[in-house]
């Protein structure tokens, strides 16, 4: 870490904006749907069904290959996958590598590989017409499997096997593998065999890019022609914006990381999920788009795919045969029957809903967050439903209310949960944690009494929901942080009795769940808090204890930044108290909290102001105005949210060096 900040930090999105982003260029008047979507497909888009990620090729099959016994290590620079496929000695060889990586991911039981939901799910939205091409690094036949799966017409381009590339003649969906496919007669695994196919790649990329948004995910962009010509194709800007979705909150490889920091191209990032969890929220909560009928009806589905089969040919001589074609659908018809017969009827009606399909409409309601879907199913309901059911559909608007209020549809997150009681729960104290959310977070944004009897309500809920299952610890978490957040916003005796309530109720969430990290970086916060209204040995034993609490929190997820930069926020704070010969180290353990932080999360808008508050305190100019120059451009951005508390930084405003390289930035 060289103490110096970056050049700039790439813009970010979240899911909900890329959905809204979608949504304005494919929709026409909210009906009619265009394709305007192109995925690029990484490895990591297919990790969850077993297919491995290129660095676990390289330790679990190409290291320990017979082949490449005493083959030196790839140098700094190198790409270790292509290094030591290069060493292989024929392409059969590495070919045979990859087959078998398919292989073992293969399912026994079925003798084919699995498919897990993020190419479902992308194969849903081609099914619904989002989608222009899937343009895929991987070798894996999933993508093509999944819309084979949902009956989808399969259009399949392999441009390591084609000497020329035509645009505009591919069909809207269709796959165009970039490196090859395992069952193909070229696989692009090296260096050069990449560079073979780089000639068709731009064109590629203007191609399905002239009138699409782009989506990367499960790709880390590492330099390879892959990325080059994307950079390279679009120097200026991408025409239809550009979403690069990372794994969780790790960054993509430095050359992609160049690519988005240019934020006038219309590049952003997106973090926090992996393919799964990122294509769940895109395609079924906020696109809405229904799961595919194998799924939401099998016994349709079945019926319907073998109503595309033509009768069953009748020799010329002999007896007529049974056509097997309707044989299997006399049997749907049968377990159609079945299915209905064995459900609680809710209405005499002949087309009346098995109590399956009725789950599924739940589950697929609940999914989409679909009120009107749920209150539609609720009004066939009556004293017959089954508890099953009834306990379903109670879960569903359970989840549909923590949409609302993190929405801060209050009302809408009230009405839901009152509808969810009325049906009863299995798991009333999850019920009541919801309605503890949902109260506290309203009383966060209210004042005076108002404030006050939302929070005790919250308090209420969450008391009974731990008086149902001692044991729940995200009962006593979120208890916590709504005592926290009270004790914010009061006076100072008022303050310490809520403080030291919220000190317990962390207390006795760690000791059921000791590895929830969210609780101690919390618990820390709220010492921090206390402690900056407090002086003398009171203040410094708060914050010491702050700081073993944010020492806790990264122990257990070493990946937190924001518990790093709290802890280093607070030693600053103890550095304004200690100015005795511990000062520097205080300020140098303070710098390294900080620095870990923004080396996680560059563009985390707390770890740019409190680098900027160290470089003032060690009276570094340069250093300072350009950390203050990238958190006044994150705040420009309408980032000034992920600041913890503003006030955390008066005493540091305070300083005299800080005032003066601060009042000396331009307006």
């Amino acid at each position: 870490m060289t103490g110096k900040p970056a050049s700039s930090a790439p813009h970010e999105a979240d899911v909900k904006r890329i959905a809204n982003w979608v949504k304005h260029q494919c929709e026409c008047n909210g009906k009619k749907i265009k394709p305007c979507v192109t995925f690029l497909l990484g490895a990591g888009f297919s990790r969850s069904a077993g297919i491995p990620l290129a660095g676990e090729i390289v330790e679990d099959k190409l290291k320990p290959h017979f082949l490449l016994e005493g083959t030196p290590e790839p140098g700094p620079d190198d790409n270790a996958y292509a290094h030591y496929m290069r060493e292989l000695n024929t392409p059969s060889d590495r070919a045979q590598v990859i087959r078998e990586c398919i292989d073992e991911a293969v399912d026994p039981n079925t003798n084919r590989t699995k498919i897990n939901w993020a190419h479902l799910l992308l194969a849903s939205m081609v099914n619904a017409g989002y989608v222009k091409y899937i343009l895929t690094t991987n070798f894996d036949p999933l993508t093509v499997d999944a819309l084979s799966l949902i009956g989808y017409p399969v259009r399949v381009f392999d441009l390591t096997a084609s000497e020329f590339y035509l645009a505009g003649t591919m069909a809207p969906g269709s796959i165009i593998y970039l490196h090859g496919q395992a069952s193909g007669p070229v696989i692009a695994n090296t260096v050069s065999e990449t560079e073979n196919v780089r000639t068709h790649l731009r064109i590629v990329f203007q191609d399905a890019l002239s009138d699409s948004t782009l989506i990367v995910i499960g790709y880390s962009g590492a330099s390879d022609p892959v990325l080059q010509e994307l950079d390279g194709g679009f120097p200026h800007n991408f025409p239809n914006a550009l979403y690069w979705v990372a794994y969780e909150d790790h960054l993509p490889h430095n050359d992609a990381m160049n690519l988005l920091s240019n934020t006038r191209r219309g590049a952003s990032l997106v973090r926090g999920h992996n393919a799964d969890s990122f294509m769940r929220e895109l395609v079924l909560e906020h696109l809405k788009v229904d799961l595919p009928p194998m799924v939401l009806s099998p016994c349709g589905y079945a019926k319907d795919a073998l109503a595309r089969v033509l009768p069953f040919p009748e020799k010329d001589e002999g007896p007529e045969s049974i056509d097997p074609v309707e044989a299997a659908q006399a049997e749907i018809e049968r377990a159609i029957e079945c299915l209905s017969e064995g459900a609680a009827p809710v209405q005499e009606s002949p087309d009346e809903p098995s109590s399956s399909n009725l789950s599924m409409k739940i589950a697929m309601a609940s999914l989409k967050g679909d009120r009107q879907a749920l209150d539609a199913i609720r009004a066939e309901f009556n004293d017959q439903t089954s508890d099953a059911l009834c306990n379903q559909l109670s879960g569903a608007y359970r989840q549909t209310a923590i949409k609302a209020y993190q929405d801060q549809q209050f009302v809408e997150a009230y009405q839901l949960l009152e509808e969810a009681e009325s049906l009863g729960s299995d798991e009333p104290e999850w019920l009541l944690v919801t309605w503890g959310k949902a109260l506290s977070d309203q009383a966060g944004i209210k004042v005076g009494d108002e404030s006050d009897a939302l929070f005790e309500t919250a308090y209420a809920k969450y008391a009974e929901a731990v008086r149902i299952k001692p044991d729940m610890h995200e009962a006593w978490y979120n208890w916590g942080v709504a005592l926290s957040d009270r004790a914010q916003a009061s006076d100072d005796e008022r303050a310490a009795a809520l403080f030291e309530s919220a000190y317990e109720k962390y207390a006795e969430s760690v000791r059921i769940k000791p590895d929830k990290h969210e609780a101690w970086n919390n618990w820390g916060t709220a010492l921090s808090f206390q402690a900056k209204a407090s002086d003398g040995e009171r203040a410094a034993a708060l914050f010491e204890s702050a700081c073993e609490k944010y020492a806790e929190s990264v122990r257990i997820k070493p990946d937190k930044h924001e518990a790093w930069s709290n802890w280093g926020g607070a030693l600053i704070h103890q550095f304004h108290m200690n100015q005795g010969p511990h000062a520097d180290a205080i300020i140098q353990s303070a710098q390294e909290k900080i620095e870990e932080s923004y080396r996680i999360k560059p563009d985390y808008a707390s770890a740019l102001f409190n680098l900027a508050c160290i470089s003032a305190l060690k009276a570094n100019t340069g250093d300072t105005v350009a950390w203050l120059e990238q958190w006044r451009e994150l705040e420009s951005n309408a980032c000034r949210h992920e600041l913890d508390d503003e006030s955390d930084f008066d005493r540091v405003r305070e300083d005299p060096a800080f005032v003066a390289f601060y009042e000396s930035l331009p307006e």
